[in-house]
């Protein structure tokens, strides 16, 4: 009685493993055919993520920038408060401004700085990193009015602050 059982399980078995194994080949052969497409459409490829990246910064932007100390933010993490169309804007920078300048800027950097070391990757993505935060950041301050405020507010207590540090002490004498 368990033989009879056992021969069907097994066969069902053998089945699963050789459907596996030649599903295996096909997706091999998938990841082949998606890294050519991948070479033929590399700014594509590149616009999509970044869009991504840019839309899902400008998110978190909208809110977590209650959480600053400024009164200038219009929501307190009120989802209805969230501006798609900021959203949308900056996923448009991010395809049509940050990818383009980040190949551009990835393959001055492999024609400056030819090699594959660990320690170059990590440097190249690294300047790519703060080139792409300082366009963001550039970006979100054209579209948004609290956020450019809160910049200017910034720079302007700076400014302050290195005034205060380059004036001269006065010391009286007693």
């Amino acid at each position: 009685m368990h033989s009879g059982v056992a021969i069907p399980l097994l066969r069902r078995a053998q089945f699963s493993f050789s459907m596996a194994r030649r599903g295996a080949r096909l997706s091999v052969a998938s990841i082949q055919t998606a890294m050519v497409a991948l070479q033929r459409n590399v700014l594509l490829c590149k616009m999509v993520p970044t869009a991504w990246g840019f839309a899902f910064g400008d998110c978190l932007t909208q809110q977590l920038g209650p959480l600053w100390p400024t009164e200038q933010w219009p929501s307190k993490h009120n989802l209805a408060a969230h501006d798609p169309s900021k959203t949308l804007a900056m996923a448009g920078v991010g395809a049509c401004l940050g990818a383009p300048l980040s190949l551009a800027l990835y393959a001055h950097m492999d024609a400056v700085m030819p090699g594959a070391s660990l320690l170059l990757a990590a440097g190249k993505f690294t300047l790519d990193q703060v080139i792409g935060c300082v366009v963001w950041q550039a970006a979100y301050m054209a579209i948004s009015e609290p956020y450019r405020r809160t910049f200017l507010q910034f720079l302007q207590a700076q400014q302050v602050q290195q005034q205060q540090q380059q004036q001269p002490a006065v010391v009286v004498a007693c």
